[in-house]
């Protein structure tokens, strides 16, 4: 009986220590510091352990590959985690009972790849797709750095507080800040990767092939290729050493390249012989704080270790506002407010509904404290009745009722209509200055806090490849997959409204935006999309990533595949799930359509082309932009290299190829330069214009010539002279 009393009392005990942290043997983040190495202007920082000073007494030993071909690489290993674990316990701040090793949270793996190998991942095509993708991080990190977003007006916080900086750690030396101050007044670098060639390597490269490690690895891995060479094996030993309690925010990495070839005997009496090279090794640093929005052209941004930079003012600032609406017009949209007041409430309501759910999920996947899950609902749950309820929306009465009716749980997204954005622009491109085009990244669900993101080296790409664009990264703050399923059901878009309030605080109305999202950034993507058009901000573009989808997207329909999403649909061991739910869910979204919009659309549609074939028309573009889908959906074959990673993540537990999901079709979905918009036909212009106040509005900066050069040019005929040659476009899969 006593017995039964105390697990019953172990329970609650279990419960509360599970949601506080406390009792986690393992629940802190390392006593000490790491460093990929020293500043040189400095001395060797206090109670840090240096790996580039470890791997270098490894190599100099008798122990390694280094110059001893009786070495083998488990030598190497034996010989590198002893020295480490021996490293952390000469530290002046090690205590025997609450220092943790290093080995208790590092992982290591082998990667092994060759020459037509009957694994695809263990092919030496593999291996190069995976060398030149470190080639390109390495470019990326060196030519657009991005550091962390350390602005004190984006904060949040309920039961916590984030915090406007985080000096835990860094790449160099000890973080400790010597300014007198918590944050430092230098930009930090989120990554870095240094890479160490070995001197004594006596392969016969080229000039321009040995000037660092990994272009001597490709030169060899072409050799290999060339000569057919079924007796070379390529060998790539990593290590991830995580050094916060969550094991995920802030990541050192060491990777160690080798090279093995078999020489068969010149008889069958003679041993056959394998001989082990070693080529030269890398460390990692990585971390997963959001990175700094980045302005078009900004001289001032992203510099590692420099003082100046993009303060708060010059980002909040960096917006296009439209021109004033007209008495008329604020009075008819103030008509939509209470349906937006209504809208707000509905999904207030519902984001507080997902707190129980929130919190199993935050204890059972989650990162840091499980209580920061149900949190964050409250959070999301203020956003959205600070978006509809403290802004007027850009519909009026008929609209307003078409939102609200779309907003009802289950199957109100048939009712979606997707007029495209706010402001439409014609053939000839805005003057440089008159507007911002501007992208915004969302991560997936289970990340952290704003430094556990994770968007760094995304949103690096994203400014390398539109460099007139300005680049964000909305924080998806303690995201679950009830955010998921609460959207695609329509019951509530929290972490939608939560991107919204961002965007609202980035952008104006008048300029483009760009919206990307990754597994369940996705629907936290499309529903932000629905949200800014209501509130007269033109999305032109959404592109989604390994990510599910219920609901439409705001876009401009006038472009092929406005809304495109790729999903892995392979089986197997790449396969990814999420992708696959993402399948089920336009299956049942199309299935959806087809039940409930199909019999009404061909009826109607039918009738009417018995008296007049534009009316049928008309009436079939009409059904076209209502349902609960609009996405163009692209399956890619997917591999173990892909896994389910956020975009560019560059991961050292595994050899993950960082740019496997999005290369080229990342960097030219959002051009401005590639695709002449069609037009919308003539009814349903009308239509939208009418209903849904979508005006044929020139661009701000465009005045009038004459005398009244106070005016914006605003004219509706010289739209449609420019735009009838326009011929359509036929988006993929329609």
């Amino acid at each position: 009986m006593a017995m039964v009393q105390i697990q019953w009392l172990g329970f609650p005990a279990l419960g509360l220590c599970l949601l506080l942290q406390g009792c986690a043997v393992w629940s802190s983040d390392l006593q000490y510091h790491l460093a990929l190495e020293t500043d040189h202007a400095v001395l060797k920082p206090d109670c840090t352990v240096v790996l580039k000073s470890v791997v270098d007494d490894v190599l100099k030993g008798n122990n390694g590959p280094l110059g001893d071909h009786s070495g083998t690489i488990r030598d190497f290993q034996i010989a590198l985690e002893r020295q480490l674990h021996q490293t952390v316990k000469n530290l002046a701040c090690y205590r025997d009972d609450t220092t943790t090793p290093l080995s208790k949270r590092s992982v290591k793996w082998l990667a092994s790849y060759a020459y037509e190998t009957t694994d695809p991942d263990q092919e030496l095509r593999r291996f190069e797709e995976y060398l030149n993708s470190r080639q390109f991080a390495q470019e990326l990190i060196l030519k657009v750095p991005v550091v962390a977003d350390e602005r004190q007006g984006e904060v949040e916080g309920l039961m916590w507080d984030e915090g406007s900086c985080d000096r835990r750690s860094q790449w160099f030396g000890n973080p400790e800040a010597k300014e007198g101050s918590l944050c430092s007044s230098r930009s930090r670098p989120l990554y870095k990767i240094l890479s160490y060639k070995n001197e004594k390597d006596k392969h016969p490269y080229q000039a321009d092939q040995a000037k660092d490690l990994l272009s001597r690895l490709l030169s060899r891995v072409k050799d290999v290729r060339a000569d057919k060479a079924r007796n070379v094996r390529f060998f790539v030993l990593g290590y991830e050493i995580p050094w916060d309690e969550d094991d995920t925010l802030i990541r050192y990495g060491m990777r160690f390249y080798f090279i093995d070839t078999l020489t068969l005997g010149a008889s069958a009496s003679d041993p056959s012989v394998t001989t082990i090279e070693y080529l030269g090794y890398e460390l990692d640093y990585a971390n997963e704080a959001t990175p700094q929005p980045v302005l078009a052209h900004n001289k001032k941004g992203g510099v590692p270790g420099k003082d100046e930079g993009p303060d708060a003012q010059d980002i909040t600032d960096a917006k296009t506002d439209a021109p004033p609406l007209s008495t008329t017009r604020r009075i008819l949209y103030w008509t939509g407010y209470p349906f937006a007041v209504a809208i707000g409430v509905k999904n207030a309501a519902f984001e507080l509904a997902k707190i129980p759910f929130s919190t199993v999920a935050g204890i059972l996947s989650g990162r840091d404290n499980p209580l920061f899950y149900p949190a964050q609902n409250i959070r999301t749950a203020w956003n959205a009745l600070e978006v509809e309820v403290g802004h007027r929306p850009h519909y009026y009465f008929l609209p307003g009722l078409v939102n609200l009716i779309s907003e009802v749980p289950f199957v109100g997204q048939l009712f979606q209509f997707n007029t495209g954005p706010k402001y439409m622009d014609w053939d000839f491109a805005p003057e440089p200055g008159r507007t911002r085009e501007k992208i915004f990244l969302s991560r997936g669900i289970y990340g952290g806090d704003k430094w556990g993101q994770d968007t760094g080296l995304w949103a690096s790409w994203a400014k390398a490849a539109y460099p007139d664009y300005d680049v964000y990264s909305p924080p998806y703050r303690h995201g679950t997959i009830t955010d998921v399923l609460w959207s695609m059901l329509n019951l509530s878009h929290g972490p939608g409204y939560n991107e919204a309030a961002y965007i609202m605080r980035h952008a104006g109305q008048a300029d483009r935006l760009y919206l990307s999202g990754h597994s369940g950034g996705v629907q936290r993507s499309a529903s932000a999309s629905r949200i800014l058009a209501n509130h007269g901000y033109s999305v032109q573009k959404v592109f989604g990533v390994a990510g599910p989808n219920v609901g439409q997207a705001y876009v401009d329909q006038r472009f092929p595949n406005a809304f495109h999403i790729f999903l892995n649909t392979d089986s197997g061991g790449a396969q990814d799930v999420v992708s696959k739910i993402g399948v089920v869910a336009g299956t049942y979204a199309e299935t959806l359509d087809m039940l409930a919009l199909g019999p009404p659309k061909y009826i109607i549609g039918g009738l009417a082309g018995l008296f007049n074939a534009h009316a049928q028309m008309w009436f079939y573009d009409v059904f076209d932009h209502l349902g609960s889908r609009n996405a163009t959906i692209s399956e890619i074959r997917g591999k173990v290299s892909t896994l389910h990673q956020t975009p560019f993540r560059q991961s050292l537990a595994e050899p993950i190829v960082f740019d496997a999901y999005v290369r080229s079709e990342f960097s030219t979905a959002f051009r401005q330069d590639l695709e002449r918009p069609s037009t919308e036909m003539d009814f349903l212009k009308g239509l939208s214009n009418k209903w849904f106040a979508l005006d044929y509005w020139v661009l701000p900066g465009k005045k009038k010539e004459g005398d009244r050069k106070d005016m914006e040019i605003h004219d509706s005929k010289q739209y449609k002279e420019e735009r009838e040659s326009a011929i359509p476009w036929r988006r993929l899969g329609h």
